[in-house]
């Protein structure tokens, strides 16, 4: 079965989270771990082709899901400590997908910000998230399991519509330049930079 190559047991059996007709299907468990950028074995046994076979180039830009940071428990929003660990996950495994927002940032008396006050917190671009589940496991193991600061990672990979790509066929490539392409012909509104684009609800 798929979920027996991979090599770092990201995916896992489900029991009845998809139903009876889903018991023992593979499912991505963040929480364990995430999916190695350089890993597509997968996709090349699924014996029913529910994983698409596709070659390494192309697995790294189809998009699995999208992460969502809970403001609650977040660190650097609840304004507890700043925490970059799932800044640098991301970034060694090339995807540059999630950016700093500095939250908190405290005045002084002529009512301006007074410099590294605050806390650096992050940002997910969607742009260019695919859902590999590396931020959540960093934020599970280091900030849940370890520390025990948390009950749960506070950024978790979500799937569903808008967050995943499912084509049965064509290149993720080629999908994934069409959709930065429709991005940078769309407007940002002036004054607002790239990275304010992609803010949270609640941050807005």
């Amino acid at each position: 079965m798929s979920f027996q190559v991979c090599p770092h047991n990201v995916l896992q059996p489900s029991v009845f989270e998809q139903g009876l007709m889903g018991i023992w299907t593979p499912q991505v468990n963040a929480d364990w771990a995430g999916c190695d950028p350089s890993c597509n074995a997968c996709t090349q046994v699924c014996p029913t082709g529910t994983i698409r076979a596709v070659p390494l180039e192309e697995k790294r830009y189809a998009r699995m899901g999208l992460a969502i940071v809970n403001p609650t428990t977040c660190l650097p929003f609840a304004e507890k400590e700043t925490y970059r660990l799932c800044v640098d996950e991301c970034i060694s495994a090339g995807y540059h997908a999630i950016d700093f927002i500095r939250v908190g940032t405290q005045l002084n008396d002529q009512g301006h910000a007074i410099r590294d006050s605050g806390f650096a917190a992050p940002v997910v671009n969607p742009a260019r998230f695919v859902g590999c589940g590396l931020c959540q496991t960093a934020c599970y193991h280091i900030n849940a399991k370890n520390k025990d600061l948390l009950q749960g990672s506070a950024i978790v990979i979500k799937a569903g519509k808008d967050r995943e790509d499912c084509i049965l066929s064509g290149s993720y490539l080629e999908l994934n330049r069409a959709v930065a392409k429709n991005g940078a012909d769309s407007e940002v509104s002036p004054g607002v930079s790239e990275s304010e684009a992609y803010l949270p609800d609640f941050l807005k």
